[in-house]
């Protein structure tokens, strides 16, 4: 087994919490060391990971409100064609009934052909 790289070891080792056995610290850690004082750029460098952050986080927000829409839109799209296929499907539908007058109509024009045909010979 290889030794933990700096990347795995805890970055705030002297607080003693869950924060130690991972990789990524919790909130509370960083506003603890914001509160306390450290190194001379610590608090600079934390309040430029914060706006970093908070930059991030509105990005995915709008990325979620992005997807939300898209996804709202499919679903109206969605329910659109199963009222159209449960529309297809009904004995009683207005297609069926047109579909049916065409087909008598298409029946009773070859029936005159056909009577025209033998009065014919």
């Amino acid at each position: 087994m290889t030794a933990p790289s700096r990347s795995d070891r805890p970055l705030s080792p002297s607080l003693g919490s869950a924060a130690e056995t991972t990789r990524f610290p919790s909130a509370a850690v960083f506003a603890a060391a914001m509160e306390r004082p450290g190194a001379p750029g610590e608090a600079a460098a934390l309040r430029e990971l914060r706006a970093l952050l908070e930059e991030n986080l509105t990005a995915l927000r709008a990325v979620y409100e992005d997807q939300r829409r898209t996804i709202g839109a499919a679903l109206l799209r969605v329910d659109a064609a199963r009222e159209e296929i449960r529309a297809l499907g009904q004995g009683d539908a207005p297609w069926v009934s047109a579909l049916d007058h065409t087909r008598a109509l298409i029946r009773a024009a070859f029936a005159e052909i056909a009577t025209q045909h033998a009065q014919r010979r």
